[in-house]
């Protein structure tokens, strides 16, 4: 049976629940509570949280490393080793600060580009060719490092808009990437924001 591996990242703990650095593990809990995953549990040899489920003629497992962001590789490699997986099996959904708030970005290869926890899971897996989700957060605001403004949660606008117009989306993003694949779900979800376009302005408005 064919595998689909989908990582999450994140830090775990409460204190970071609610960051933009932990969306790849908000991303991974709607999954697990709207499309019949059973409850993550902690394994050990994993080094993280596992919730298991045959589907679509494959194995999926969603991953949320229990290492911390930097160390997120070896949860992944645990994971790998131990089932198996194919590296062209394996998804990793994680923050990215080059993409605007509300976008994602579907691709296989690549490097990090400054994501700690992308540089792990490079590096523990020896390869770039795997697929990541890359969910936009947007830059920081002026005399801010991204470090910093990584480990900082939304603001109430950007929250209410992930629970109401981001989320809803996640789980037929889901349904699509296990079901027909990662070009099915770059071409349906890729490079489209869940922020409405704001509506024109009138032309007699304009003249005024």
């Amino acid at each position: 049976m064919p595998f689909l591996l989908l990582a999450g990242l994140g830090n775990p703990g409460f204190r970071y629940e609610s960051t933009r650095h932990n969306i790849g593990f908000r991303f991974l809990d709607t999954v697990q509570a709207t499309c019949g995953f059973p409850p993550f549990t902690y394994e050990k040899k994993f080094l993280g949280y596992v919730s298991r489920l045959d589907m679509a003629g494959k194995r999926v497992f969603l991953l949320k490393p229990d290492t911390y962001m930097n160390l997120s590789g070896q949860s992944l490699r645990a994971l790998v080793d131990y089932f198996g997986i194919p590296v062209e099996e394996t998804v990793v959904a994680h923050d990215d600060l080059d993409i605007s708030f509300g976008t994602i970005k579907i691709k296989s290869g690549g490097g990090a580009a400054g994501h700690r926890g992308m540089e792990s899971v490079i590096q523990s897996l020896g390869t770039t060719v795997f697929t990541r989700i890359r969910f936009g957060i947007g830059r920081p605001p002026g005399g801010l490092s991204g470090k910093d403004f990584v480990l900082l949660p939304f603001s109430m606008a950007e929250q209410e808009s992930i629970s109401k117009l981001w989320m809803p989306q996640w789980p037929d993003l889901f349904k699509v990437l296990a079901e027909q694949g990662v070009t099915a779900a770059a071409n349906r979800f890729g490079n489209r924001s869940c922020i409405p376009e704001p509506a024109p302005i009138p032309a007699e408005e304009k003249k005024g």
